[in-house]
C-alpha cells in the first residue's frame, strides 16, 4: 500500500524548450532530501500532454535511476485513448514502475459505459501493473482548504490554494512563467 506524501515531479525545460535533465535530477533529489515517502511522474503539473513517448520514456528512466528503489514510483500514464495509455503504461512498467495514475480522457464525458470500456481495455493492456485512482479536485479542495501548507505544482490546485487563501509553496517546470499563473501570496 502507498502512504505518504508523493509529489508529482514536474518536467523543466531549458529556454530552448529542451529537456532539463540536469535540472531535473536537482528536483528529484530535492524532492527525496525533503522527506518524499514517493514520486509521481508524469502527471498533469509533468505537462506530459507535451511529452512524446520517447521523452515520457527518457524521463521515467531518469526517475527511475535517481531514485534507485528508495522510494516508490507511481508513473502517469494519462492519454486521450486506451493504446495510448497502454503504450505509456508500458514503458512506466520497463523501467519497474508498476503503481500507474491514470485520468479518463475528457473526451469521455459523462459516458459510464465508455468509462468502464476505456478502463476495461487499459487493465488488459497492462497485466501486471496497479492502477490507482486519483483523487477527485472536490477532495482535494477539501484537504486543501483546511491545509496550513501547500507545496504544489503549477496547476489547477495552486489556484485552489490561492482561492482558499492556503499559503503554498509552487513549483514551477519552465513551460509556464510565475508571471503568467503566480500569485504574490505565494512562494513561486
Amino acid at each position: 500500500m502507498l502512504q505518504g506524501i508523493f509529489p508529482v515531479i514536474p518536467t523543466l525545460f531549458t529556454a530552448r524548450n529542451e529537456l532539463d535533465l540536469a535540472g531535473q535530477r536537482r528536483v528529484i533529489r530535492f524532492a527525496l532530501a525533503a522527506g518524499a515517502h514517493g514520486l509521481v511522474f508524469p502527471g498533469v503539473a509533468s505537462e506530459y500532454s507535451h511529452l512524446s513517448l520517447p521523452e515520457r520514456e527518457q524521463l521515467l528512466a531518469l526517475v527511475a535511476a535517481e531514485t534507485a528503489g528508495k522510494v516508490p514510483l507511481v508513473g502517469g500514464a494519462s492519454a486521450p485513448t486506451a493504446n495510448e495509455v497502454i503504450a505509456a503504461g508500458s514503458i512506466a512498467l520497463k523501467h519497474g514502475i508498476r503503481h500507474l495514475m491514470i485520468m479518463a480522457p475528457v473526451g469521455l464525458g459523462a459516458d459510464v459505459a465508455a468509462h468502464r470500456t476505456f478502463f476495461q481495455q487499459v487493465a488488459a493492456g497492462l497485466p501486471g501493473a496497479e492502477i490507482i485512482k486519483t483523487t477527485n479536485f472536490r477532495q482535494a479542495c477539501a484537504v486543501l482548504e483546511r491545509a496550513r501548507l501547500a507545496i504544489l505544482p503549477e496547476g489547477g490546485l495552486h489556484h485552489a490554494a490561492a482561492a482558499f487563501g492556503t499559503a503554498a509553496i509552487v513549483i514551477f517546470g519552465g513551460y509556464i512563467s510565475p508571471a503568467q499563473t503566480g500569485y504574490a501570496h505565494h512562494v513561486n
